[in-house]
């Protein structure tokens, strides 16, 4: 069992912004994964010659191997995920005691436990659904049943396909 720390760290050791603008970023399965978001938010928040939004980054190869064992074990029906949702849970509080404003999951297989993970969460806790489901609105994409002629295809693993989430929020968002 993972333990919460009590206090954050000094915000003289994370950097901390004055701003209130620190995105906590809860790290996925796949490094890549969390880097190829983090090289985004740099990139897309430093345009026009601005300072990055500064970010705070939970991260740990145990977790990385509890959602790899999950995805293996989807398919053998082995779906305790009570070290997972606890962990990503212990993550998102720290995140939340350290200062930062928001939080965001780059890893679409934690999505499935959302609920739990952001049960609780004092700051706006963003779900990857949903921002792709707003973003599909905006740009006047819809889905068949409403009488698009274009098809929405998302590419993801069988457990985040089985999880339901995209589904769910893309014809929520409808």
């Amino acid at each position: 069992s993972l333990k919460v720390l009590s206090t954050p760290p000094s915000s003289v050791l994370l950097n901390a912004d004055e701003s209130g603008t620190t995105v906590g970023i809860i790290g996925g399965m796949s490094v890549d994964a969390t880097l190829n978001f983090l090289r985004k938010l740099v990139e897309l928040s430093s345009q026009d010659e601005q300072k990055p939004i500064p970010f705070l980054l939970c991260s740990d190869p145990i977790l990385n191997k509890e959602l790899l064992s999950y995805e293996r074990s989807l398919e053998s029906f082995k779906l305790d995920s009570s070290q997972i949702v606890e962990s990503l849970r212990n993550k998102r509080v720290f995140l939340e005691n350290s200062g930062a404003r928001c939080i965001v999951m780059p890893c679409n297989v934690s999505h499935s436990w959302y609920e739990q993970v952001s049960k609780g969460c004092s700051v706006p806790f963003l779900h990857m659904a949903d921002c792709v489901a707003k973003e599909l609105k905006e740009a006047k994409l819809k889905p068949l049943e409403a009488g698009s002629p274009l098809r929405i295809g998302v590419l993801a693993t069988n457990a985040t396909l089985a999880a339901g989430f995209y589904k769910e929020k893309l014809q929520n968002e409808n």
